[in-house]
């Protein structure tokens, strides 16, 4: 590729890292990683387990499923306050 040449500027998988350039992030979907599959879930959760051990991963999963559960009624309730505003000014 010359140097003047508009792909050239999107990094390569492989030499961030050190080996050989394997495909550009414009060939991966435009993400410089690509998606994770299950290997990399895998290697993740071993990390985790390792970081925070056996016995606290239950509690991690359960606040994170608090927090996503009050993220969504969260939301819920920003849309029934404005589908209630909207009914006031209809109404008024």
């Amino acid at each position: 590729m010359a140097a003047d040449d508009p792909d050239d500027s999107y990094y390569t998988v492989g030499s961030a890292i050190g080996g050989e350039p394997t495909a550009t992030a414009k060939e991966n979907g435009g993400s410089m990683f690509g998606s994770l599959g299950l290997p990399e879930l895998l290697i993740i959760f071993a990390i985790v387990l390792v970081v925070f051990g056996a016995s606290r991963l239950p509690h991690l999963g359960k606040g994170l499923g608090e927090g996503i559960a009050n993220f969504r009624d969260g939301l819920r309730g920003r849309d029934e306050k404005k589908t209630i505003e909207g009914e006031k000014k209809t109404n008024a």
